[in-house]
């Protein structure tokens, strides 16, 4: 597993991990309200080591930065309204 890498995004710097695996590219994303360590028995296991794994953690999460614009990152519009 490589150590923290990150991104510059519209929403903040977020950060990943990747995997040395050679398959095929796997993207792992938490659901909301959860950390990284969801992943803890795939990033510790055969599926890390085989496909091309990439953890990310989600802006404000983790190691990445707080977002830039939370009203633009964690809302959601539906039919111009905001979804609760």
């Amino acid at each position: 597993m490589n150590p923290d890498q990150f991104a510059a995004t519209s929403h903040g710097k977020v950060a990943y991990q990747t995997s040395q695996g050679t398959g095929l590219p796997v993207l792992m994303i938490y659901g909301n309200s959860t950390c990284p360590d969801v992943f803890r028995n795939q990033l510790q296991g055969r599926i890390w080591q085989t496909y091309h794994c990439i953890a990310m953690d989600l802006p404000g999460h983790g190691h990445s930065n707080d977002a830039n614009d939370p009203d633009q990152t964690y809302d959601i519009e539906i039919d111009g309204r905001a979804a609760v």
